[in-house]
């Protein structure tokens, strides 16, 4: 995010002298003796991640009333805590949804992914990891997970 001078200023400020920047868009600044800089630099590219989990009930302890809304929660923010680059491993989203709730049982993450935020949800689901190159991000939104209770 921001404002594209407000980035290009920033990179201009704290880059060392003599390196010359890189990336697919160019914004002019003006330095501090009043000179004239081009600053080249790039945004990541989303990769747009929707998330399903299924889960069954643990009949030993309690399921909250909010759970479904908890399981979500918790996936949204083990997302946002991914970096530029890391791969979106669907198991380890478990982690957190065992933490965020109880009366879970057994839980199956699938994720799929799109190009645009728009783009409804996939067909293609999958359990393996996903790629995310140094140049892209994953992003979710709580209108892309889907929970269901798969209690017998």
């Amino acid at each position: 995010g921001g404002n594209p001078n407000d980035v290009a200023q920033t990179i201009w400020d704290t880059k060392p002298a003599g390196v010359e920047t890189h990336g697919d868009i160019t914004t002019i600044v003006i330095d501090a003796s009043s000179e004239v800089q081009a600053v080249s630099w790039s945004r990541p590219t989303p990769i747009y991640l929707d998330v399903r989990v299924t889960y069954e009930l643990y009949d030993e302890e309690v399921f909250p009333t909010n759970g479904d809304d908890l399981i979500t929660e918790a996936v949204l923010n083990y997302a946002n805590s991914m970096s530029i680059g890391e791969d979106v491993i669907p198991t380890r989203f478990i982690g957190s949804i065992y933490k965020a709730t109880e009366g879970v049982g057994n839980v199956l993450v699938e994720i799929g992914t799109s190009t645009l935020p728009t783009d409804p949800t996939p067909t293609a689901w999958q359990t393996t990891p996903i790629a995310i190159a140094r140049g892209e991000y994953a992003s979710l939104a709580t209108g892309r997970i889907v929970v269901i209770n798969n209690t017998p």
